[in-house]
């Protein structure tokens, strides 16, 4: 049962929740202050349910439907951490673990009406504090090159920036001549990397 798949994967690398308290936001019409909550719970798998509504609203950065449907399927399959924003889910973060040392971020979305909130700060602190207790060293990112004159995909790199990510190197057919990719690179290693920590790998999770 999904339940179970869940149950068995938070046992493994440390199922829980990263909670960011209370943030400010003011409405534009009555200037009404409103408290906002985030928190982040997981990771789990089988989301494709949740987390395929906010890919289809996203589709300024998720047009072409064959990638968007791999994405959707990756879900289903690959740790996912969720955001709650209110009691509702709004966002979301899976994981693609490489090796015991490397890991990446798979796909990310966040509600349009969510972006600069802090959210998708939340979701990648959350991933790099789970996966850095498994004593995962770097972490990575694939985005669309600023050889592209996306302006939304520009929007995304300088979010990643301001995570910590550098970009690493550019691969012009890896999605296509029309679509190059952005490698970018993290560091997470915590003080006790290199310790014999049990690694973590996707025989975890299955």
């Amino acid at each position: 049962m999904r339940s179970n798949r869940v149950v068995s994967y938070g046992a493994s690398l440390g199922c829980g929740n990263l909670e960011l308290g209370i943030l400010r936001d003011w409405g534009s019409v009555r200037w009404k202050k409103v408290d906002m909550r985030i928190v982040v719970q997981g990771p789990f798998l089988g989301q494709t349910s949740v987390c395929e509504p906010i890919l289809r609203s996203l589709s300024e950065w998720f047009g072409i439907e064959e990638a968007t449907a791999q994405y959707i399927e990756d879900v289903e399959n690959l740790p996912t951490l969720l955001a709650w924003v209110n009691g509702k889910v709004l966002g979301f973060l899976t994981i693609r673990l490489h090796s015991e040392y490397a890991a990446e971020v798979h796909v990310v979305g966040v509600r349009p009406e969510m972006h600069r909130k802090g959210v998708g700060r939340a979701l990648v602190a959350r991933a790099e504090e789970v996966l850095r207790a498994k004593g995962v060293e770097y972490l990575q990112v694939k985005t669309l090159s600023p050889s592209h004159p996306d302006r939304n995909y520009a929007r995304t790199r300088e979010f990643y920036v301001a995570m910590g990510f550098r970009p690493l190197e550019e691969f012009r057919d890896l999605w296509g001549e029309a679509n190059p990719c952005l490698q970018m690179v993290k560091c997470i290693a915590s003080a006790n990397a290199g310790s014999g920590m049990v690694p973590c790998n996707q025989e975890h999770i299955t």
